[in-house]
């Protein structure tokens, strides 16, 4: 996770780790952990400071590329991980 971003937002280093074995993806962010919603990185610090147990259901955006007349467009799909 990027802390100098506004949204949190996934940064993959290993790609053997569990975020990325739950299918996360660099550019990926993060809006809600265990139904809770997350809309800045200190929100999603705080979350998980309180957490206990190692399984989070996340719910987050992937954009999508997608080439139009005016250039590029992003479109966000909205997904959960475990």
């Amino acid at each position: 996770i990027f802390p100098h971003t506004y949204a949190p937002q996934i940064g993959i280093i290993d790609p053997n780790s569990a975020a990325a074995e739950a299918g996360l993806v660099t550019g990926d962010i993060i809006t809600s952990i265990d139904g809770e919603p997350v809309r800045l990185v200190e929100e999603l610090e705080r979350l998980d400071a309180v957490r206990t147990d190692a399984l989070v259901r996340l719910t987050y955006l992937r954009a999508t590329p997608t080439s139009g007349p005016m250039g590029t467009y992003l479109f966000y799909e909205s997904r959960h991980a475990q």
